[in-house]
């Protein structure tokens, strides 16, 4: 099967982006996951289509408020440029930027909340072409825990995702920048 064909669930819901099939709608960082599950052989009938299925589980909050933030990034001034003069230019970052943060604890007495936001961007030249293409992904995501008795719990998950990318046919343009 192909990568296409890959079917990807965020705690059970079917997440896959019906336009470009194989990929998630949903976008968060890994850090709001507790795992990954991954089915590729003895699928049951009720799985649709022949490819592999991702499950994300979304992870369980923790009673103690505490978060983290990261940024990394590759500026222009770590990237190889074309000294040759005649010679063919690669592809290139012209910037690369990645944001993201965490937080989660308790909201009740019986409840807790995880809170994650990531943002990354990134502008690349491709080859001798002199103007820059931005490509760049947003999310926010949410997951709260409500301990409803002894053994048992409610989950809500909600995630807000915008992705940003240069429309592959743009070469046929004369505004190249086309998004």
């Amino acid at each position: 099967s192909s990568w296409r064909q890959t079917s990807v669930t965020l705690a059970g819901v079917d997440v896959v982006d019906p336009v470009r099939t194989g990929t998630s709608l949903a976008r968060p960082p890994r850090e709001a996951f507790e795992s990954l599950l991954v089915h590729t052989a003895m699928l049951p009938a009720s799985v649709g289509g022949p490819g592999p299925v991702l499950t994300l589980i979304p992870k369980v909050p923790s009673k103690v408020w505490h978060g983290g933030m990261s940024f990394a990034t590759a500026p222009s001034s770590l990237q190889s440029t074309n000294a040759i003069p005649g010679a063919p230019s690669i592809a290139r970052f012209a910037s690369h930027r990645d944001w993201g943060a965490q937080l989660q604890g308790a909201v009740a007495r019986r409840g807790s909340l995880f809170l994650s936001a990531r943002r990354v961007a990134t502008d690349r030249m491709e080859r001798a072409d002199p103007v820059s293409v931005r490509s760049a992904v947003g999310s926010l995501f949410a997951n709260s825990v409500v301990n409803t008795g002894e053994a048992s719990r409610l989950r809500m998950s909600a995630t807000v995702d915008r992705a940003t990318m240069p429309y592959p046919g743009r070469a046929r343009f004369p505004d190249r920048t086309a998004s």
